[in-house]
C-alpha cells in the first residue's frame, strides 16, 4: 500500500482516543502481548485512558500471552509468521469475548443487552463443563 494513499494516511495519523472518549457503553479491549502491530501495553493503557476520560466504568481490558495481532499462538509475533500458523483464533481469546458478552445479560450498568433464558442456561452449563 501507498503512503500517498488517502485512507493509508488517515490511518497512520488517527487518534482513537477522540472516539474512545465518547463511548459509554461495555468495552472489551483484548491485545496480544506478541502483537508487533499494536503494542499491547501502551493501547491498553491508552485505551483505558480515554475511557476513563467519559467515566466509563464497564470496560475490560486484556493482554493475551503469547497471541500474535490475529489472536494466535505465536512464536515471535512477527507478520512473516501469520501464514505459517496453522491457528485460525485462540480459543482463551473466544472465551474472554464469550464471557464478557454473556455477562453483559447480568446486570453490568448502562447494558441493554437482554439474552433468552436458554441461552444463559447453555452458558452456565459451559461453564461448569469447562467450555
Amino acid at each position: 500500500m501507498e503512503i500517498s494513499n488517502p485512507w493509508f494516511r488517515v490511518f497512520l495519523t488517527l487518534d482513537p482516543s477522540a472516539f474512545l472518549s465518547k463511548v459509554h457503553v461495555p468495552v472489551l479491549a483484548m491485545n496480544g502481548s506478541k502483537d508487533l502491530q499494536v503494542p499491547a501495553d501502551a493501547n491498553l493503557s491508552a485505551v483505558e485512558s480515554a475511557l476513563k476520560a467519559a467515566s466509563n466504568t464497564s470496560y475490560r481490558l486484556l493482554k493475551l500471552d503469547g497471541l500474535n495481532h490475529l489472536f494466535q499462538h505465536a512464536g515471535s509475533g512477527l507478520p512473516a509468521e501469520y501464514g505459517k500458523l496453522t491457528e485460525t483464533f485462540a480459543p482463551e481469546a473466544l472465551s474472554a469475548m464469550r464471557d464478557f458478552i454473556l455477562g453483559l445479560s447480568w446486570g453490568v450498568p448502562g447494558c441493554r443487552v437482554k439474552v433468552h433464558s436458554a441461552a444463559r442456561g447453555r452458558a452456565a452449563q459451559l461453564r461448569e463443563n469447562g467450555g
